[in-house]
């Protein structure tokens, strides 16, 4: 009940919805940087693909150079050289399933590794599973000075086709077009593995930060219920307590109305003066002073309250009033029994008080009303006395 009251009275201080936000907010960022790491890796990834391509187009280029330098230094023949370069690159393969690949400008299949059906074939009319005729495109693409194209094309063995990104380059002398890429359903697999990773790595940091979150919020809620419950002065009960202890006691006593519902009211003498004379940190000790005594005087299941400033309550159920006059009574002895020393001078201070007893069905506020109301009946038949 404390901590909805203080929900309530401490608006400012309304952790709940900040505590969400900030989870929100953490997970937002975490979430964000997830998705920039994400885009960077991509792109690592497919400029690291790209280079890939391009050193082994260029290694495949130089295999084709090497034996037309054969044919114009007259060691081959134009025929012998061709079948040499493509028997070499028919049977250079790389990966799991990356090949070289040769047709002309005219998009006829020359050589390739997986599908032999299509040798001797014009591929330009030939479409991918999106309609596009790719092979115009690599056609185009090489004649241009080279570069990348982006088509789909079953991987060797399968028939579904993936997507991929292939390098070609045009050799002019024999009018080949060389071609030989990689298949971008393997970069889109380790992206997702490493989403996957991160995605965890994340989950498990929000849980650890919530549980965290939870654990300080928890942790400040009880100090702040602790100081709305307890004075740090006097150690004694806060008057904002009050309002959480008094339903217990009108309760019990509401059941057992032959016990005695007893509020005791009790007031520093001249308090003033001595926060005049001595200070108000001074003052401050005798104020720690009294609390001690108090807590030393009632009894297990009394309450102590600082009230405000210099005055105190005591909420008891007893016996009868006798038994509520003796802890009072008890509470102003310890209380001017303590010596208080200041600069080589030597103090005490007294206690004035008021008790009430409660009536049947009486109310609280009532019932504190009267027993202020002795406290300063008390003080007007010249202090350090009881009446009630």
């Amino acid at each position: 009940m404390l901590k909805a009251k203080l929900d309530k009275n401490f608006t400012t201080l309304n952790l709940k919805p900040k505590l969400i936000l900030l989870a929100a907010i953490s997970l937002a960022g975490m979430l964000i940087v997830l998705m920039l790491f994400l885009n960077a890796i991509t792109k690592s990834l497919y400029y690291e693909r790209e280079m890939q391509t391009h050193q082994l187009i260029e290694t495949g280029n130089s295999v084709i150079k090497h034996f037309h330098n054969l044919q114009v230094n007259g060691e081959l023949s134009k025929s012998q050289a061709q079948n040499r370069a493509m028997d070499i690159l028919r049977s250079t393969t790389y990966g799991d399933n990356g090949y070289f690949w040769i047709n002309d400008t005219n998009g006829i299949m020359l050589m390739h590794p997986y599908t032999p059906e299509y040798i001797g074939k014009s591929m330009l009319e030939f479409t991918d599973k999106n309609g596009k005729k790719f092979f115009v495109d690599i056609v185009r693409v090489a004649k241009s000075g080279g570069g990348l194209v982006e088509y789909y094309w079953p991987k060797p063995g399968f028939k579904d086709a993936k997507r991929k990104l292939s390098n070609v380059i045009l050799f002019k002398p024999w009018d080949w077009v060389l071609g030989t890429g990689i298949y971008l359903d393997d970069i889109e697999n380790e992206i997702k593995l490493v989403s996957y990773r991160a995605l965890w790595i994340i989950v498990i940091v929000f849980i650890l930060i919530s549980l965290v979150s939870m654990y300080v919020s928890k942790h400040f809620l009880n100090e702040m219920c602790e100081l709305a419950q307890h004075d740090p002065l006097t150690s004694l009960q806060t008057r904002r307590s009050l309002s959480e202890e008094i339903p217990g006691f009108i309760s019990s006593h509401d059941r057992k109305i032959k016990e005695v519902l007893a509020v005791i009211f009790l007031d520093i003498d001249f308090f003033k003066k001595i926060n005049d004379t001595y200070g108000h940190s001074y003052g401050d000790k005798v104020l720690a002073q009294v609390g001690k005594s108090i807590l030393q005087s009632i009894r297990p299941n009394d309450i102590g309250v600082r009230f405000g400033g210099e005055e105190f309550v005591i909420i008891m159920l007893c016996d009868s009033e006798n038994e509520a006059v003796i802890v009072a009574s008890r509470i102003r002895e310890a209380v001017n029994k303590v010596n208080f020393e200041y600069k080589n001078k030597s103090f005490s201070i007294t206690l004035s008080g008021g008790i009430a007893i409660r009536s049947e069905g009486e109310v609280f506020e009532d019932l504190l009303q009267r027993a202020d109301n002795n406290l300063y009946k008390a003080k007007e038949a010249g202090r350090d006395r009881l009446c009630y």
